[in-house]
């Protein structure tokens, strides 16, 4: 509530301050907003992000940061150009799951994705996170205990 506060003390100031005489600032011509109009947008930004948060629904295959992605692409020789990350559309999406696939295929690599996760959520003040996969035998994991395992120790790593 104290941050929400603070907000609206800080609107009511940019407020005041609009209303008052200003010297003319100069805008370069590339710039869309004034220094004036990105307060507020800062402002509000900051607060939304200070916000603890709930994820109810985060897959582990859905939720790679990218560079951890191309990073294991160009390690494995996995090849994305299929991908169009610009075009994002559920038929891409799953054209990135059956990359991951082939990506996350060894306990240290899982356990990386894991932590990984697991911290940028943190990062984002998420105090609740369900971080939903399905144990999988697969390249050097050799059984779904394994999996569990992997990622039950990452979570438990990227909390401390």
């Amino acid at each position: 509530m104290n941050d929400i506060l603070k907000y609206q003390q800080r609107q009511e100031q940019l407020k005041t301050a609009a209303k008052q005489p200003q010297k003319e600032k100069k805008v370069a011509k590339g710039d869309l907003l004034s220094q004036a109009e990105m307060e507020p947008m800062e402002a509000l930004f900051k607060l939304v992000h200070d916000l603890p948060k709930v994820e109810l629904h985060a897959h582990i295959g859905g939720c790679i940061r990218p560079q951890t992605f191309v990073d294991l692409c160009n390690e494995k020789n996995i090849s994305i150009e299929h991908i169009d990350f610009y075009q994002l559309n559920v038929e891409m999406a799953f054209q990135i799951f059956k990359v991951t696939d082939q990506l996350v295929t060894e306990p240290s690599i899982l356990a990386r994705v894991t932590r990984e996760i697991v911290e940028d959520y943190s990062k984002h003040n998420c105090r609740y996170l369900e971080l939903r996969s399905t144990p999988k035998i697969i390249g050097t994991i050799s059984d779904k205990e394994t999996y569990i395992e992997t990622v039950l120790d990452a979570i438990i790593a990227a909390e401390q």
